[in-house]
């Protein structure tokens, strides 16, 4: 069975993927109306995968395996 903290970072992370992967599908479409639009778009992939990659390492340090930054 699942802990609350699991379920939340479960669906955290799930979340974040299901934005990333909308963006991403709609640049591929060409969403983007102009350069402007197209870099926010990525800056928001960026966020996103940085915002992924932050939750692991909070994780892995209050699950003890890693020191803090």
């Amino acid at each position: 069975m699942l802990t609350t903290k699991d379920r939340l970072v479960h669906e955290y992370k799930k979340l974040i993927r299901e934005e990333y992967i909308r963006i991403q599908e709609n640049l591929a479409s060409g969403s983007a109306m102009d350069y402007s639009q197209y870099r926010q778009q990525v800056g928001r992939i960026q966020g996103l995968a940085e915002a992924l990659e932050l939750l692991e390492a909070a994780l892995r340090i209050s699950d003890g395996n890693e020191r803090g930054i």
